[in-house]
């Protein structure tokens, strides 16, 4: 574990434990969160597809020093999801929050021309990702409804990929291969929430959630209901 996530973790275990005393003593408000996300990510870069591509036709007994030619990569890395968070507003200005989010699911190809083996071989992989956050909020007004937010904390990740091989002789084509994933890492991000009548609010945020080395952008339009 990075020593960075350490002191995330640290640090949030000490809030979340200040919280709830200052929440029990002060009976100070608590709210509910859920909405729709739009997601654009790098879990699946261009190192691994060429990675997936060679162990395939390691696989099929051709060289890595096999020549290639008219090689094109897709991706598709945006995707959409959605998440729900559970909120304490411990005073005017910081909030605790825990959530659960799902990225979305992901895809990319790698095809190429394998000389002189094939024509168009191609490698897929389809990704999904998905955990739980924890985190620390500072949230000052602008104005008697609109408040600011910037957050930071931890995110419990777990993701999964399946890649599998195709040429155009469907006798050498592979069956898939499954990789799951899981880790703690951080993520981080800002907002604007704009409270209605004192118990409904509507949102916006942008947060950064980071998997190992890989680093996906949220967008979220959320809806708030306090009690």
């Amino acid at each position: 574990m990075r020593l960075g996530i350490f002191w995330t973790l640290l640090l949030c275990v000490g809030l979340f434990s200040s919280s709830l005393s200052r929440v029990y003593a002060d009976s100070e408000r608590m709210y509910l969160s859920a909405g729709w996300i739009s997601s654009k990510t790098d879990f699946i870069p261009d190192r691994d597809l060429t990675h997936l591509f060679q162990q395939s036709l390691r696989r099929e007994g051709v060289a890595d020093s096999t020549d290639y030619s008219g090689i094109v990569i897709n991706q598709n890395d945006a995707s959409s999801g959605f998440k729900f968070l559970w909120g304490i507003s411990v005073d005017d200005d910081f909030d605790w929050e825990l959530g659960y989010i799902d990225l979305g699911d992901f895809s990319a190809t790698y095809t190429a021309n394998v000389i002189p083996d094939w024509d168009s071989a191609t490698t897929h992989a389809e990704a999904w990702a998905r955990g739980f956050t924890v985190h620390v909020q500072f949230s000052p007004n602008i104005t008697e409804n609109l408040e600011f937010m910037i957050r930071g904390g931890l995110f419990k990740w777990d993701a999964r990929t399946d890649s599998w091989f195709t040429t155009l002789n469907p006798d050498e084509s592979q069956g898939k291969v499954i990789e799951n994933e899981a880790g703690y890492d951080e993520s981080y991000g800002v907002g604007l929430v704009y409270n209605i009548a004192g118990k409904y609010g509507v949102r916006i945020d942008l947060d950064r959630y980071v998997m190992s080395e890989a680093e996906t952008d949220v967008l979220a339009l959320v809806g708030q209901f306090y009690f």
